[in-house]
């Protein structure tokens, strides 16, 4: 089942992973929201972004509102207001602020809020739906599927779609293992993350388990504490 550690490690890589440079005013307002520290908003942080989605509802700039209500509505959920967290999540769909011209960035950011959301209201097709929406040149980096990927397999896991489950966690730890060939996939500021990608091996080891492939399952769960050793010589586990 997903975690709140998971959402809210998907939330942080996320957010901080966008980048907006300063060429127009609607990213200057986006980066505005960007620099706040999603652990230390409250009221007046949130005052902040709604006056930066009226002012970007008066400029009609949508990729700036998408982003907006997807920051909302992680917000709300980390706080347990569940209601307005999908109040604000289905504004996105509902004032057609997707278009043809939505960044990728953007994209990723507010189908992943989207998939969340609707997973955790148990809304398990449209969670997918929103997964299956990704961007061809996020499909194309492994180490941002891996994680579309990862969550993937946890809707399936959530739904007893045991089969689902392990191709997705499959394709994950397949991904995991590109990844951590080839760390220059990750944003360079982010690069100390690549200890992340070891979660796919006991997701893996646990899908074998769902599907009575017992002897399988006894090779990843060795080599998940394989990589717990890994990691802590490296100091990425306590």
């Amino acid at each position: 089942m997903i975690t709140k550690k998971i959402i809210s490690f998907i939330f942080l890589f996320t957010l901080h992973t966008l980048s907006f440079s300063q060429e127009s005013k609607e990213k200057q307002l986006m980066a505005e929201i960007q620099v706040l520290d999603p652990d230390a908003i409250g009221d007046k942080e949130i005052k902040k972004i709604n006056g930066i989605i009226a002012e970007c509802k008066k400029m009609d700039y949508k990729d700036c509102l998408a982003f907006s209500y997807a920051v909302m509505a992680n917000i709300y959920f980390r706080d347990n207001d569940k209601i307005k967290a999908l109040a604000y999540i289905n504004k996105i769909d509902d004032e057609k602020l997707i278009y043809s011209g939505t960044s990728s960035n953007i994209l990723y950011y507010v189908k992943n809020t989207q998939s969340t959301i609707y997973q955790d209201a148990g809304k398990y097709m449209a969670a997918l739906k929103k997964l299956d929406e990704m961007p061809q040149d996020i499909k194309d980096n492994p180490c941002i599927n891996y994680r579309v990927q990862l969550k993937k397999g946890t809707v399936h896991d959530e739904t007893k779609n045991a089969k689902e489950a392990f191709i997705s966690f499959k394709e994950a730890y397949r991904l995991s293992k590109v990844c951590r060939s080839h760390p220059d996939y990750f944003p360079p500021n982010q690069r100390n993350r690549i200890s992340e990608t070891y979660a796919a091996t006991p997701y893996l080891a646990t899908a074998f388990l769902q599907i009575n492939k017992l002897d399988s399952a006894k090779i990843y769960i060795s080599e998940a504490l394989k990589d717990i050793e890994v990691l802590r010589k490296t100091g990425s586990f306590n």
